[in-house]
């Protein structure tokens, strides 16, 4: 199959569709087997809000919120400066497995919604609070940043990644949804998609200068809040087309499964030509800064929010 951008869909909302459709008949939740696959993009972007933080540690107490499975927290946020770490996510087999395959003496795991109440023991207990691709899943921003500076002793440091989209994969699954051959699956989903992009509008973590007002007014100094792009490249791309599909989008698990791999097939080709046409974009700096090695092509971008807040000292 070859085909081009020119026969794209609809241009990629601010967010990730499926995000904005979730419902009560439908949960992010992928086997922790298949989510693991999915930990060296994870890495990117973790150790890219921790080298944006510059974090220095003297025996910290850290909170990572939305831990998943836990890989992150064991082997890219944990130190030998820090003294513990509590590490929470929603799903109780990510918590599960976590405590089997990535413990640690130094890490308590446990199964938390960020979006309800923490326990009053948190409030002034960490010096740091970090979590990755995560929090843009909480419906009550106002509550969680709220919740977020209560648990930070004064002078503690939040840093974060809010994840917006990853254009290419995107826009592909639109394209195939507007095709005859598709469409079948996605009959009552067309109001749903444009639902999707007006929640967008609304998500105040979509612009920066919007959002880093949104945390000053909880009490914040915000020392950066910027909109960056990571790149990671995949050994084996159509594993991970399945990868991000079985993960992370609904509509891809909406084909039956006997479809999907044909259904991946098809995705790939307008992911690639999407991605590669972007890639041709950057100058020969910015692809030393992202790691790109010279000449090389399919890399998969991703487009999140940085932060790095601080709860002032009085």
């Amino acid at each position: 199959m070859n085909m081009s951008t020119s026969k794209i869909h609809a241009k990629a909302p601010k967010i990730h569709v499926d995000y904005a459709t979730a419902d009560d008949e439908w949960k992010m939740e992928v086997a922790p087997e298949i989510f693991a696959k999915g930990f060296p993009c994870q890495q990117i972007n973790a150790l890219t809000i921790l080298k944006e933080a510059e974090w220095c540690y003297e025996k910290d107490k850290v909170l990572d919120i939305g831990c998943g499975i836990g890989r992150v927290t064991r082997e890219v946020l944990l130190t030998d400066q820090i003294e513990q770490i509590t590490a929470f996510d929603i799903i109780p087999s990510y918590s599960k497995y976590a405590k089997e395959q990535n413990s640690h003496e130094k890490i308590t795991f446990m199964q938390l919604d960020a979006g309800h109440d923490w326990p009053d023991k948190w409030k002034g207990t960490f010096d740091k609070v970090f979590s990755n691709e995560c929090l843009n899943m909480v419906t009550d921003q106002e509550k969680l940043v709220k919740q977020i500076f209560n648990t930070l002793k004064p002078g503690g440091e939040f840093a974060a990644s809010y994840f917006l989209r990853v254009d290419a994969f995107q826009i592909a699954i639109l394209t195939l949804m507007a095709q005859t051959k598709w469409q079948k699956y996605f009959s009552e989903d067309s109001d749903a998609v444009e639902k999707a992009m007006e929640t967008a509008e609304s998500c105040p973590w979509t612009d920066e200068n919007t959002f880093a007002k949104f945390l000053e007014n909880a009490g914040f100094n915000v020392k950066k809040c910027q909109k960056i792009q990571t790149w990671y490249r995949p050994n084996d791309y159509l594993e991970w087309v399945q990868f991000c599909g079985e993960a992370y989008s609904r509509f891809y698990q909406q084909i039956p499964y006997d479809r999907q791999n044909e259904f991946a097939k098809e995705l790939l080709p307008i992911i690639l030509d999407i991605e590669n046409k972007k890639l041709d974009k950057l100058s020969d700096k910015e692809r030393r800064e992202y790691g790109i090695e010279e000449g090389s092509k399919d890399y998969q971008c991703t487009e999140m929010l940085i932060l790095h807040c601080e709860r002032p000292l009085q």
